[in-house]
């Protein structure tokens, strides 16, 4: 994928690892939880939080992953790592939801959401994945604090338990200040082995200097939803 590619969706699928799976789209698992706490639900791929002040609610744009790891008996076990890449998606001018041809994915972007892996001993790691809060539940997405100009997120996932492999993920998250759309890209299952080896080129550095421009996997559409975004509101939240 080349920079200013419109985005993919290509039909393609690996499941190497029956006990990886990963279910989309099943629950809103947004109700209640860290930052969508006191949102209000308008669908199961967006809420309204409160702005506060008067001002209207923002809009909180997000997807809805199970991500299932169990162990040769068909246990159960913990995830202990979540990572993730964040790309910024731009329009262009006039850009709708509908039409993913106006997307463009620019390249790479920075985020407050956890600590940087190092690219190499005491280097910052702008490319690399980043520490996520590790959890078989989540509802990744972003928070529209404008709502007047259209945007777009792209979040490579990669989760996982060393002892019995892991999983690779696509998020995309579009608004184009009339309709947000998500779409989840379906998941790449990975041995035990392949799994510790990508975490092991992550961690070195390795995996930045060799795929700082690129996707890891390109998944074919898993779901795809559209909502229209309600007029602007400052009505109590109910969520």
């Amino acid at each position: 994928m080349a920079e200013n590619d419109p985005i993919p969706i290509a039909p393609a699928s690996d499941a190497r690892n029956s006990n990886i799976s990963i279910e989309f789209e099943k629950n809103d698992l947004s109700v209640g939880t860290a930052r969508f706490t006191a949102a209000r639900q308008i669908s199961k791929n967006l809420a309204m939080k409160p702005s506060g002040g008067g001002l209207p609610d923002n809009p909180m744009v997000h997807s809805n992953v199970e991500v299932h790891l169990r162990n040769d008996q068909g246990h159960d076990v913990p995830m202990t790592r979540r990572l993730v890449r964040y790309w910024d998606i731009r329009p262009m001018p006039g850009a709708v939801v509908a039409d993913l041809s106006q997307w463009k994915i620019v390249g790479l972007k920075d985020s407050d959401a956890g600590t940087p892996l190092p690219t190499a001993p005491g280097q910052p790691a702008f490319w690399n994945f980043i520490w996520d809060r590790p959890g078989s539940k989540d509802a990744p997405g972003f928070q529209l604090i404008k709502t007047d100009q259209p945007t777009g997120q792209l979040q490579e996932f990669l989760v996982g338990n060393a002892k019995v492999g892991g999983a690779y993920y696509q998020v995309y998250t579009l608004d184009d200040c009339s309709n947000v759309r998500v779409i989840t890209a379906s998941a790449m299952a990975l041995s035990a082995d392949e799994y510790r080896n990508v975490l092991r080129l992550i961690d070195s550095g390795d995996y930045t200097r060799s795929m700082g421009r690129r996707l890891f996997f390109m998944g074919g559409a898993g779901t795809d939803n559209t909502t229209p975004l309600p007029s602007p509101s400052t009505a109590p939240a109910t969520k």
